[in-house]
């Protein structure tokens, strides 16, 4: 397994982005280093499992952090009297999220 950005600097300044060409660099990168790339391992279950659950908790993170900003700026701008509606729903926005994150954590 090589990074994508490896590949990508190899081919120095490129023009045309498609899966087609992209395919082809990547094929002509991998001929060129053909002696020194070796196979890789694939990666036992439980650790694929692993990354999958720290990639989707890492997304609800970001999701969750998203939600509570905006709730955190519109009190900040709009007033809490006035639109209490709004903020119960953007409240119940962050709810699950927390919910799922330490769902996440316990297993």
């Amino acid at each position: 397994m090589v990074p994508g950005l490896q590949v990508k600097r190899s081919l120095g300044i490129a023009r045309g982005k498609n899966d087609q060409v992209d395919a082809k660099r990547i094929a002509i990168y991998a001929y060129r280093l053909r002696e020194e790339i070796r196979p890789s391992n694939v990666s036992d279950l439980k650790i694929r499992q692993l990354r999958a659950m720290f990639s989707l908790r890492a997304k609800l993170a970001r999701q969750r952090a998203g939600y509570r900003t905006t709730l955190k700026e519109q009190k900040s701008v709009l007033g809490s009297k006035d639109y209490k509606v709004l903020f119960e729903v953007q409240r119940g926005m962050v709810a699950p999220f927390q919910v799922r994150l330490q769902s996440l954590r316990r297993k």
